[in-house]
C-alpha cells in the first residue's frame, strides 16, 4: 500500500520564504532605497535654488554629466578589468551621440519642469515615474 504525505503549499514555501525575506538582509536594501529617494529630493531642491540664483540649465546639465563621467568611468573600468568589452569605434560613437542628445535632452526637460514648478512637486513626482512607465508600457503593448 502506498501512502502519501500531505502538506500544504505554504509549508513547502517556508524555507524559500525565510531565505528570501530574512529581515536582517533586507535592511541595507531598504536603507539604500530611502537614501536614493532622499538624495533625489535634495537634488531637486538644490537645482531649484541654483536656477533661482541664475544658473543656466545647460551648464547644470554639463556639470551633472561630468560628475557622472568621473564617478562611472573608474567604476566601469575596475568592474570590467578582468573581461573587458571590445567596443568598436561605431559603437562608441553611437553611445556618445546618444549621451549627447537624448540623455542631455532628458535632463534639460527635467530642468525646464523644475524651473516652471516647485521643487516639492518635482520631488513628489519622482516616485511616480515607475508607475507612469508601467501604464505607458501596458498602453502600448
Amino acid at each position: 500500500m502506498v501512502t502519501f504525505k500531505t502538506f500544504s503549499f505554504v509549508e513547502s514555501l517556508n524555507p524559500i520564504w525565510n531565505t528570501m525575506y530574512d529581515q536582517q538582509s533586507q535592511v541595507p536594501v531598504h536603507l539604500t532605497m530611502l537614501l536614493t529617494q532622499f538624495l533625489f529630493g535634495v537634488y531637486y531642491v538644490i537645482t531649484k535654488v541654483a536656477f533661482m540664483n541664475g544658473l543656466n540649465p545647460i551648464v547644470l546639465s554639463l556639470y551633472r554629466d561630468l560628475v557622472a563621467l568621473l564617478v562611472l568611468l573608474p567604476a566601469a573600468y575596475y568592474s570590467q578589468k578582468k573581461n573587458p568589452l571590445e567596443l568598436s569605434f561605431s559603437v562608441l560613437s553611437r553611445l556618445f551621440l546618444l549621451g549627447c542628445t537624448w540623455i542631455f535632452a532628458s535632463q534639460l526637460l527635467l530642468f525646464a519642469g523644475i524651473s516652471f514648478t516647485s521643487a516639492e512637486f518635482s520631488a513628489a513626482m519622482q516616485p511616480c515615474i515607475p508607475a507612469f512607465t508601467a501604464i505607458i508600457a501596458v498602453a502600448f503593448r
